[in-house]
């Protein structure tokens, strides 16, 4: 697997990820089934692979009961059961899931098989035992093809209270004798994580499988790609909507209301807020100083300036916000340790909490509350780094 950022796809964002793949950014792309049809799938991999992205197929079994027009296109969807019906899976369906999934990954190029797996939750070892049937299923498929198979690991909010609770549930789950880990983690309702023990536990959850010597794919990372290698992880997935900036379940239920959102104005993701901005408005009650500081320059923003008189349009606010990230990233991948990856990171969270203050000396107060998370992640960094010594000591033997 290559190591670095992938595009994580969601909804409307398969033209995205070809043209940011079209200006280098990006290593990979991880395939929703839930948002591209079978058919879709197979057209788009084979032109990202044309432009050297490698690809991975996600088929998002997290809430199995669920289903929608794009996933009944795939092979496998009559087999998108309760968990209770999981339970009771014949030999004869799991060979007809080895089967889908080999040819679903065989026809989109994959260069290994995300197995299909349900949401852990603690106290369901009906779960763990579904997962592992589950997991047979693919690496029956990744054999015939030649490649690896991932496990998938969605820490529910229900196991992750306590790094002891975690440790129990990954305990289990690395019996699952899988060639690389497609891990995420779910937190509570904040548009980014920002709880200093929660981000800490999912970075010691994400250094417990790297210390397994396979890779360690961060799957809905959002922004907080920027902390994925320092826990050694080698690939990241990034996209544009906040829905996949961390796992959300709600994304696998059956919706809720009328959706919308109305016509929200442009955010602009600065790499030395590592957050967003309201575009014009927070941007231009700012000092010019500052408003020069938070400009980073993208070919989706080229025509900004500190006046902060061009119009941002909302898909190139998105389209600069994975740029931003990417390229931001992308060199942290490249550090030789974990260990370096943190300390890289951390600069940049330095930065970004710096700003802010400066910001708020201002009494300018951002609508997104982005600076509600850089301190907590840097500490949640300082304390990975310090209490898990012979993990980091472990990963540089190994690597």
């Amino acid at each position: 697997m290559k190591s670095g950022v992938w595009h994580q796809l969601g909804d409307k964002s398969q033209l995205v990820a070809y043209e940011q793949l079209e200006n280098g950014v990006g290593v990979g792309v991880a395939v929703s089934a839930r948002d591209l049809s079978y058919s879709g799938a197979e057209e788009h991999t084979a032109k990202y692979r044309a432009l050297g992205a490698e690809i991975i197929f996600d088929p998002q079994y997290y809430l199995p009961a669920y289903s929608n027009n794009k996933l009944e296109t795939y092979p496998f969807s009559s087999l998108r059961l309760s968990a209770q019906r999981l339970g009771k899976i014949t030999d004869d369906n799991l060979s007809v899931l080895a089967k889908s999934l080999e040819e679903i990954n065989r026809k989109t190029g994959s260069i290994a098989i995300v197995a299909p797996a349900i949401i852990y939750e603690a106290n369901r070892p009906d779960i763990l035992s579904i997962n592992k049937k589950l997991h047979a299923a693919a690496k029956k498929a990744g054999d015939a093809l030649g490649i690896p198979t991932f496990g998938t690991v969605i820490l529910g909010s229900s196991t992750n209270k306590t790094t002891d609770q975690i440790n129990s549930c990954l305990a289990d789950i690395l019996d699952i004798k899988a060639d690389g880990w497609y891990y995420s983690f779910e937190f509570g309702d904040e548009r980014i994580p920002s709880t200093h023990a929660e981000v800490y536990r999912c970075a010691v959850a994400g250094l417990t499988l790297a210390q397994t010597g396979r890779p360690v794919f961060h799957a809905y990372a959002g922004p907080m790609a920027l902390l994925a290698p320092a826990f050694g992880c080698i690939a990241a997935g990034v996209g544009h909507s906040q829905n996949i900036w961390q796992f959300k379940r709600e994304r696998w239920e059956p919706p809720q209301g009328q959706g919308g959102g109305g016509d929200a104005p442009s955010r602009y993701f600065s790499k030395d807020l590592w957050g967003t901005i309201v575009y014009p408005d927070e941007f231009t009650a700012m000092p010019v100083a500052l408003r020069n500081r938070i400009l980073c320059a993208s070919p989706y923003t080229a025509a900004l300036t500190s006046a902060g008189d061009s119009p941002l349009k909302r898909w190139d606010s998105n389209k600069h916000l994975i740029h931003t990230i990417a390229t931001a990233v992308q060199p942290i991948f490249a550090q030789r340790t974990a260990r370096l990856a943190a300390a890289q990171a951390i600069a940049i969270l330095d930065v970004a909490i710096k700003t802010h203050a400066d910001i708020a000396v201002t009494g300018l107060g951002l609508a997104d509350k982005t600076s509600s998370y850089q301190y907590n992640w840097k500490l949640a960094l300082e304390a990975l780094v310090a209490q898990h010594k012979d993990g980091f000591d472990y990963l540089e033997l190994i690597r």
